[in-house]
């Protein structure tokens, strides 16, 4: 599963979190406010009385940082917390109980562990919004060394709204002050999935600094997660730095070395979606679709349901064009081809409307979860896919590339007409050539003065419009795709609305490639088809 915080991407991502009830003035605070003038606005002034409010001193003091913990309700399951945090900008979030796992920062590498102990370094949105969320919530935004930029919004008489933002990224929001107490309300971020919302209550101190011990989010499908402080003080000493990425391979994931690494897998004949035939509990429950831009795995409402999977907490998953709630499925296992996988986590979805696509009734998707525990080759052009040990793999007669990972899906470097490069996700779950995210098609004038014809894009969460017409160029892997009819999203959300990468590379732009996916290195290969078949 993707860390817990903001929602889950599929077929493009899941995860947030939830807004707490402030308590409510006395009726002589709100006498005072209304009688008196609002207070100064400018920036500087906001931040020095933010910071006198808040006793940053205290915090700036702590070289051994703070802790905090208490009870923690997240995705609908109950749990418990304990954060750590230094005036360096350093934090660990450790979670307990059903999805068990943490995300830290040591001040220059922000990662993430899952509950069966894989750890990851954590990139673009993902980094940024973790270091946003968790620097707002322990008040290390109000330290001078901390690279964030801020602008007054505006000012009434009970609130200061700032802008702010992570620099020289697209990261943005907006964080609301109490002009009573100078503390912070919430933020607000707008991502690809929507508006989500972290709101700050119970202000008491740790060790003289004020922390906000009622922290909640709710993600744009309406999700609220909860964590509730019940102590804190200084950090007790460790041997070594309890904010340090320590790498570590999954403990759920086993390989079989006597199955054959090839797979049983077909192309979808309406499609072209890669489709394989994995074992759930030991059951056939059906055809799953292989999909590098679901950011979790998923399974059919009746497939789960036939094998009585136990049904548990909250989702909101984010489609093309918008989001939808789910719940879980817990299973025993996952087994396709050599890769056993215990203990998996399904997203529930009704994935019945996919059945007249692809021309098969569709049981289930794979997707992160089963990606970032092995090397996958698969061949679109053909169908064929086969999994292997990520430890004892080699790569003969081609070059790697760097793989980048945001929101459990695949980024890869590509170049296209005016000589323009950037991040473009690769999603085997799109049949298309290349969808251009909205946000890059607004910002890159990429309608201007092309001619093109108004289209409609479906997924899970629904339609999206945007339009379809020819680029000059576009190049992949080492190779160049003369004049391809590609898409332009219009969507106001959804994972079409992603401004961190340009555009989502579907399948018939790897049809020139056998394609090497290794995410536990972070490395990928295109190698030009040549009728081989995968090893």
């Amino acid at each position: 599963m993707k860390s817990p915080g903001r929602g889950l991407a599929l077929l493009a991502s899941i995860l947030v979190l939830a807004p707490f009830p402030l308590a409510c003035p006395g009726p002589g605070v709100q006498e005072e406010r209304a009688a008196a003038a609002p207070a100064p606005v400018a920036l500087e002034d906001v931040l020095a009385r933010a910071r006198a409010a808040a006793g940053w001193p205290a915090l700036a003091a702590a070289r051994g940082g703070l802790r905090a913990s208490g009870a923690l309700r997240l995705r609908g399951t109950e749990g418990e917390f304990t954060l750590l945090f230094a005036p360096s900008g350093a934090f660990v979030r450790e979670r307990q109980g059903r999805f068990a796992g943490a995300v830290g920062f040591d001040g220059t590498t922000a990662w993430s562990r899952d509950r069966s102990g894989l750890t990851r370094v954590l990139e673009l949105e993902d980094r940024d919004v973790a270091l946003l969320e968790h620097w707002i919530a322990t008040g290390l935004w109000l330290s001078p060394a901390i690279p964030l930029r801020f602008a007054v919004l505006d000012a009434g008489e009970e609130t200061v709204r700032l802008r702010v933002a992570v620099p020289d990224t697209p990261l943005e929001g907006t964080l609301e002050i109490d002009r009573a107490s100078w503390l912070p309300r919430r933020l607000v971020l707008v991502t690809d999935g929507g508006e989500n919302t972290w709101t700050f209550a119970d202000w008491r101190p740790i060790a003289g600094l004020l922390f906000a011990h009622s922290l909640t989010a709710r993600d744009a499908g309406g999700l609220a997660d909860v964590y509730t402080a019940r102590e804190g003080g200084p950090a007790p000493t460790f041997v070594r730095s309890p904010y340090a990425c320590f790498p570590h391979a999954a403990e759920d994931t086993h390989f079989a070395p006597d199955v054959p690494a090839a797979v049983e897998s077909r192309r979808a004949e309406r499609t072209g979606h890669l489709l394989v035939h994995p074992r759930v509990n030991g059951e056939d429950v059906g055809w799953f679709i292989f999909d590098t831009g679901a950011g979790a795995m998923c399974i059919d409402d009746d497939a789960a349901d036939s094998l009585d999977l136990e049904a548990f907490g909250e989702e909101t998953a984010v489609g093309v064009a918008g989001t939808l709630t789910a719940r879980f499925r817990a299973a025993k296992d996952f087994v396709l081809g050599p890769l056993t996988l215990d203990d998996p986590i399904f997203v529930e979805l009704e994935l019945g409307f996919l059945g007249p696509f692809l021309g098969v009734e569709i049981a289930g998707i794979c997707g992160y979860d089963f990606l970032e525990r092995a090397v996958v080759e698969l061949t679109p052009s053909t169908g064929a896919l086969a999994v292997h040990d990520p430890a004892a793999f080699s790569l003969a007669g081609a070059e790697w590339r760097t793989l980048h990972v945001d929101e459990n899906h695949p980024v890869v470097e590509a170049s296209f007409e005016g000589d323009r490069t950037g991040f473009f996700k690769l999603d085997t779950g799109a049949a298309d050539t290349v969808t251009f995210h909205a946000p890059a098609v607004e910002r890159l004038g990429l309608l201007e003065g092309r001619e093109v014809k108004r289209t409609l894009a479906m997924g899970v969460g629904g339609g999206g419009t945007g339009y379809r017409g020819q680029l000059e160029w576009f190049a992949l892997g080492g190779h160049r795709f003369e004049a391809p009819t590609v898409g332009f999203a219009m969507v106001a959300t959804g994972a079409f609305r992603d401004a961190y990468t340009l555009g989502n590379i579907g399948q018939e732009l790897l049809a020139p490639f056998r394609v090497v996916l290794d995410y536990p290195h972070r490395r990928i290969a295109f190698v030009p088809r040549d009728g081989e078949e995968p090893r």
